[in-house]
């Protein structure tokens, strides 16, 4: 009975053992997953902020469209690209780029609007198509 006792006290031991690897396993996994989501989710909101850049620029608020423009290039640096990719030479580009306000603004609105191209592009390459 002993034996028996002992037996199953180790039989339960080692599925509980195995189980909590699993479990482990999936939650490593699953926090990847996460890490992933939020790199795409702050490379879509820094394409929703070249699109307010171009909003701001339309109403002629061109410090609100600085900011934006900022905000933009932020969090394309915060999504982690590689220093080789695309969107890692666009953050550089959308940092050093210094929106001039003036009467003609077909210059700006066409810079902005190849960054949100340059961008799509980007996302498309990875898999991941704007809608």
């Amino acid at each position: 009975m002993i034996l028996a006792a002992g037996a199953s006290y180790v039989t339960g031991r080692i599925q509980t053992a195995a189980r909590l690897d699993l479990a482990e396993k999936e939650a490593t996994a699953r926090t990847a997953d996460v890490a992933e989501q939020t790199r795409l989710l702050k490379r879509y909101e820094a394409r929703r902020r070249l699109h307010l850049v171009l909003i701001a620029l339309e109403a002629q608020n061109f410090g609100i469209a600085k900011e934006h423009q900022a905000a933009a290039a932020r969090l394309l640096l915060q999504s982690q690209p590689e220093h080789s990719s695309e969107l890692f030479k666009l953050q550089g580009t959308m940092t050093k780029y210094q929106l001039v306000a003036k009467e003609d603004l077909s210059t700006e609105r066409a810079v902005v609007l190849e960054w949100a191209k340059r961008l799509d592009v980007a996302l498309a390459a990875s898999g991941v198509a704007p809608k």
